[in-house]
């Protein structure tokens, strides 16, 4: 079974996005979405194994 898609949360899209589109493209995959605060990765403009990163802050939950 494989991954349909990831998604990503980090501070600063600009950033991401620079550091992503080089880390990635040796695996084949480039920038294919750019909404402003955030974008999608992949092979091709399929939407499976795509990697999406988005501006924001993930919350930590506490799983008791």
């Amino acid at each position: 079974m494989g991954l349909d898609h990831v998604m990503l949360k980090g501070k600063d899209w600009p950033r991401a996005k620079e550091y992503y589109t080089s880390a990635l493209k040796p695996l084949g995959y480039e920038l294919i979405a750019d909404w402003g605060n955030g974008g999608g990765f992949g092979v091709s403009a399929e939407k499976v194994g795509n990697i999406y990163v988005k501006q924001g802050v993930n919350r930590v939950r506490n799983i008791d």
